[in-house]
């Protein structure tokens, strides 16, 4: 007898902001380092960032190169956010390329 579905699935909009490095993988290694921990200072200082972490709307999901943010707050949150990467990013000139893009799809969390 299948089961009754679980209540435990809450279906929310998620907001994904996608960063990566432009040429990550034709760096030396400790290029690629130096790169990847400049792009998340910038990341880690956007007042979107804070925002949606201390309150809780935050998902990371880091993938070599870059990674993902998924903000579960407002639809402007990773557009804002884009924004003040590129302006941050202005300060780390000629140090690091990077690409940012955005996606509003559904997405479900367990909640165990």
């Amino acid at each position: 007898m299948p089961s009754a579905p679980s209540s435990d699935v809450k279906f929310e909009i998620g907001h994904v902001l996608f960063i990566d490095i432009v040429g990550y993988s034709k760096l030396l290694i400790n290029q690629q380092s130096e790169q990847l921990e400049t792009l998340k200072k910038i990341v880690r200082g956007t007042e979107q960032f804070r925002l949606a972490e201390a309150g809780g709307k935050l998902l990371r999901l880091p993938a070599g190169d870059g990674g993902a943010l998924v903000f579960r707050n407002t639809p402007e949150a990773p557009v804002r956010c884009a924004v003040e990467i590129s302006k941050s990013s202005e300060t780390f000139a000629g140090r690091i390329s990077h690409r940012v893009s955005q996606l509003d799809d559904k997405a479900f969390r367990v909640i165990e």
